[in-house]
């Protein structure tokens, strides 16, 4: 069995931790973040490095670690956008189809949030916050009288599975924003940031965590979101996007790549 090798690379002035290992029951090849905060490489504070190698192993590593970096950026940018479009949807139609909508822009906001740059979690952790707030008031509330949902999921309990996750998020968020960092416990499962556990494990922050204030609660076109991003130029880049056109995939849980193995990758 090999030593571990562990390289330290740089990236946007943050240090990015190179780590293969391979042992009898699994192989170890990846990028990850070195403490918490910032981590321009990856929504999830990981990136498989899988398939890289050689005598040219620094270099191949070197030249994308921009390339993932502008990747991210993208990544935020167009979680920002899915958020505004949610916001700006009204409170009518199917309660069902206006849950899954609002459900995963939240989710997928908050966990963008997670590993970016303390301003774009402010925006992204505003507008999730937000997001919840409605979910739990509006369509959540009407799921019992929804026929499309009712029909689906015959005897669901909506408050054990539906209502009270929203609340234990919201209340986990909400202590987050405050800047304490809350336990892996306090989120449910279907809601928990991609990457939490790994933030976990990391080192704490020495400034501590940013403080961010929830959204004033005016309404949507208060905030100005009435007429935010009416572009169908902008719409039909974010509808390939999100089909991952550009060869990377938008939706954090759809990428294995930044997607960390519980027990790594185990070998056959």
């Amino acid at each position: 069995m090999k030593s571990p090798v562990e390289i330290i690379f740089e990236c946007r002035g943050v240090a990015i931790r190179y780590i293969h290992e391979v042992s009898c029951s699994f192989i170890e090849q990846g990028l990850h973040a070195t403490k918490r905060g910032y981590c321009p490489i990856s929504p999830t504070g990981y990136f498989s490095c899988a398939g890289f190698g050689g005598n040219d192993l620094k270099n191949q590593l070197s030249s994308m670690l921009e390339g993932r970096a502008v990747e991210f950026d993208k990544n935020r940018k167009y979680a920002i956008r899915r958020c505004q479009k949610a916001l700006r949807l009204k409170d009518n139609g199917d309660a069902w189809s206006r849950y899954v909508t609002l459900s995963s822009d939240a989710e997928y906001a908050l966990s963008c949030g997670l590993f970016a740059p303390d301003d774009d979690r402010r925006t992204l952790w505003q507008y999730s916050h937000r997001l919840f707030q409605r979910l739990l008031t509006g369509p959540a509330s009407e799921l019992p009288d929804c026929k499309d949902f009712t029909t689906r999921f015959p005897g669901h309990d909506i408050l054990k599975k539906k209502i009270i996750p929203i609340q234990r998020t919201i209340a986990a968020l909400e202590k987050f924003m405050q800047g304490i960092v809350p336990a892996e416990k306090d989120f449910p499962h279907q809601f928990c940031p991609h990457g939490f556990h790994t933030y976990l494990c990391l080192p704490p922050r020495t400034e501590g965590e940013p403080v961010i204030q929830p959204l004033p609660l005016e309404t949507e076109f208060d905030l100005g979101l009435d007429s935010a991003f009416e572009d169908e130029d902008q719409d039909k880049k974010d509808d390939e996007y999100q089909d991952g056109d550009d060869g990377m995939g938008a939706a954090i849980e759809d990428d294995s790549e930044d997607t960390l193995p519980p027990q790594q990758m185990l070998l056959l």
